[in-house]
């Protein structure tokens, strides 16, 4: 039953369901989002707690509605915003985890009957995407980024090819964000406010992504995801962590990833939501303000922020729905490793200059005079 589980359901109504379950000790809690396909319809929040941690579980919940700001709320404070329209005081909810999947049926007080069966993330699985084939090497790349409209697209670079696209947080197993923002961040705030000089104001939306944004770069996990404007700079990223002694010992199938994504084009389509939960699926740009984020600048940085686990699957979903292509990716091979470092330092894409102060420049300086 934990995890994340984003599907479709049937009722008077359909639409799109994200239902987001953690573990909290002796019981499983967290919520479920329900988007119809007409717009004109509420979005339903039902928040989550079992009486166990049993693979089925009977709970009698009150749903709540979204208002036009995207914040759940009991039907009578949202009700004017939805003339004509009818809302269940409760409802009878039976969920069963079997074979992978997760089956939830409902009854409401008006007498409406739902259900839905939803298949299981597929996050941790090794991406589905391909490689253009007609960028193969640095060279192929590097002459096609120079093409691109600059701040049209931004880049991220992993080590790893098979590695899918997702958030520190998720990769933790947790989803449920409500709890990440009413007891990590709070906590975290504490703990950090001793050591900056900024007190950030977790109520107002730019500091939180200020905030969320810096202790990212100082590895707390966070439904964030790094980007960069330069494609370089991603590629000093998918090696960083490469060994020359690695490379020099890779096959012609090692290969790192860099991913491009059309941020103007995706603007463009898609509404942007910076909100973790309780929220219906969706991944958003998010150009945070660098407070006290020294790095943030010379790496060019940007930032996606969402609430879906397979982010991957979610954009995949997107483009067959746009017919439209918003990410596309680059293997480029391992064994190329100092030539890349080398080409990246004469552009001045070192660690000294992406990570201000002493770690960076120890770190460009072990790159320049050690063959590790």
């Amino acid at each position: 039953m934990l995890g994340q589980w984003i599907g479709t359901f049937s009722s008077d109504t359909e639409g799109n369901i994200l239902v987001d379950i953690d573990d909290y000790g002796t019981y499983y809690g967290g919520y479920a989002v329900l988007r119809p396909v007409d717009p004109q319809l509420p979005i339903v929040y039902v928040g989550i707690r079992t009486p166990d941690k049993s693979d089925a579980a009977t709970l009698n919940v009150t749903p709540m509605a979204f208002n036009r700001s995207y914040d759940p709320h009991p039907w009578s404070a949202v009700r004017q915003d939805f003339p004509g329209v009818s809302f269940p005081d409760s409802a009878e909810v039976n969920v069963r985890h079997e074979r992978g999947s997760l089956a939830i049926n409902w009854n409401t007080s008006l007498g409406v009957a739902g259900a839905s069966l939803i298949g299981p993330s597929h996050a941790s699985s090794p991406s589905t995407y391909v490689a253009m084939p007609e960028v193969t090497d640095w060279s192929s790349f590097s002459q096609y980024v120079r093409g691109l409209s600059p701040y049209d697209f931004m880049f991220r670079g992993q080590t790893n090819n098979t590695w899918r696209l997702r958030t520190s947080f998720h990769r933790t197993g947790r989803c449920d964000l409500i709890r990440y923002s009413t007891q990590d961040m709070p906590t975290v705030q504490k703990h950090l406010s001793a050591r900056t000089r900024n007190f950030f104001f977790l109520a107002e939306p730019l500091q939180y992504g200020a905030f969320v944004s810096l202790i990212q770069h100082h590895g707390y996990p966070t439904p964030l995801l790094d980007w960069t404007h330069s494609p370089f700079v991603a590629a000093y990223f998918a090696y960083r962590a490469v060994s020359n002694k690695v490379a020099r010992e890779a096959s012609n199938n090692d290969k790192v990833r860099i991913f491009m994504f059309s941020k103007a084009r995706w603007l463009n389509d898609q509404g942007q939501i910076i909100k973790l939960a309780p929220m219906y699926p969706h991944f958003s740009v998010l150009d945070a303000l660098a407070i006290e984020n020294p790095r943030m600048i010379p790496q060019q940085g940007i930032s996606s922020i969402t609430n879906v686990d397979d982010i991957e699957r979610y954009i995949d979903h997107m483009e067959r729905a746009r017919g439209t292509t918003y990410l596309q990716v680059f293997d480029l091979p391992v064994i190329e490793r100092p030539r890349v470092m080398r080409e990246l330092a004469i552009m001045g894409v070192t660690a000294g200059s992406l990570f201000p102060g002493l770690d960076g420049a120890c770190e460009e300086l072990r790159e320049r005079f050690f063959e590790t």
